[in-house]
């Protein structure tokens, strides 16, 4: 009984799944200058920033895609300093920020501005993470060889540096530590043991879970993530609550997170379950490529969310982007493409009724595998024959973008 509901949860979560529509642009199907990706931000007009590696392992810049064009920024045709980039940010100005091994470049749209050595001394060091305040303060977290870290601070004219000596806890950053900042100011660092802070005046420390890495504050609440999912911690009470409680995803390691116009906590994960994914925590929506075919089969570290809620992701094998294509039921879908199907049970054909012409249809299983494939059907009549018997979802893919899925029973 235990398995036959475990089997139902399966194929309820897979059916609201095929709600969402995935693309995914790479080499071979678009303009993208390099698939391999590591880090994205969304500005303010939905252009998509992103950063990765070419072939071979070199660095390849910074990449934009506007609309369906695809624009790229390297240390050859821009003014940026390096093609390494490590993170990626945007202020509210809609100036775009990158974090380079030993500088942080600026970019307005037209201008190239560069931070390195010439401003200050410890740009030479290795630089982990960075971060703009809403009132335009740049901070960056780097490390000067084995327990040496230090924090750097520029208001504008000044800068300002915190090592150990200002707080013993900056000693326990690593590669592996983020920053993040809210839209009080407040700038949240991760360390392996807890969150440090800094409000403006002082340094202070709140909990959170070893190992893991924050990732975004808001509105008295920071988000972290690591190897056993996505936590918020409420800063007022310093109460943490396990994100993934509700609907107990993969127990794999997550990357990233970000939150939706709806106030849904989306959530990325690497391959270290055989397969990336990107989640719906709050409806308990997977979506990888068990699920959809059109989703890589590759880690996922970055994602973020732009204003009209789709969700894009950097993975290695390309820019993804998860798109809801409708809220209405099936009955209503139907009723708009014009689509019934029969009979129903169905024991060697299926006929599919629909003025829409359709592209391809998939038949998939009570485990969510696709077990029949057609892009051809003779009088719109699918053969189903070959399937045992049991309950089944018809997908059909339409030439307007659209799509249905309907349940059906072969008998």
């Amino acid at each position: 009984m235990k398995k036959i509901y475990s089997l139902l949860i399966l194929f309820s979560l897979f059916f609201r799944a095929q709600n969402y529509q995935v693309q995914t642009f790479n080499l071979t199907n678009s303009l993208i200058p390099f698939q391999n990706l590591n880090d994205l931000v969304i500005d303010h007009t939905d252009n998509v920033w992103f950063s990765g590696q070419i072939s071979g392992g070199e660095w390849g810049g910074l990449g934009k895609k506007n609309g369906s064009q695809f624009s790229l920024y390297n240390t050859s045709n821009s003014g940026i300093s390096e093609n390494y980039i490590g993170q990626i940010r945007t202020d509210l100005a809609n100036t775009i920020w990158t974090l380079h091994q030993h500088s942080v470049s600026k970019f307005d749209g037209t201008n190239w501005t560069v931070f390195n050595t010439s401003n200050h001394p410890f740009f030479s060091k290795n630089l982990y993470s960075f971060t703009i305040t809403p009132n335009n303060e740049i901070w960056i977290l780097g490390e000067e060889g084995t327990a040496n870290s230090f924090v750097l601070r520029y208001n504008g004219s000044t800068w300002t540096k915190y090592d150990s000596n200002d707080y013993p806890l900056i000693s326990s950053i690593s590669w592996y530590s983020n920053m993040v900042a809210d839209e009080q100011n407040r700038v949240w660092i991760s360390v392996q043991q807890q969150l440090i802070y800094f409000d403006g005046n002082n340094w202070g420390t709140k909990p959170m879970a070893d190992g893991f890495k924050v990732i975004k504050a808001q509105q008295n609440k920071v988000y972290f993530v690591g190897s056993g999912g996505a936590y918020e911690l409420n800063v007022i009470n310093d109460v943490i609550t396990n994100l993934n409680q509700n609907c107990n995803p993969q127990n794999c390691a997550a990357s990233s997170l970000d939150i939706d116009n709806q106030g849904k906590v989306w959530l990325s994960q690497i391959a270290e379950c055989g397969e990336g994914s990107v989640q719906n925590i709050n409806d308990c929506i997977v979506l990888s490529n068990s699920q959809s075919a059109d989703f890589p089969l590759s880690s996922i570290y970055n994602i973020s969310v732009d204003s009209q809620n789709s969700v894009w992701a950097a993975s290695t094998l390309g820019l993804v982007k998860i798109s809801e294509q409708s809220t209405l039921s099936n009955q209503e879908i139907s009723s708009q493409n014009f689509v019934k199907i029969s009979p129903n049970p169905a024991e060697d054909f299926l006929c599919i009724l629909t003025k829409s012409k359709i592209n391809k249809v998939e038949v998939i299983d009570f485990s969510g595998r696709i077990v029949l494939k057609n892009s051809y059907l003779e009088d719109q009549k699918l053969d189903v024959s070959t399937l045992v018997k049991g309950n089944y979802l018809l997908k059909i893919k339409f030439e307007n973008n659209l799509e249905n899925t309907l349940p059906f029973i072969k008998k």
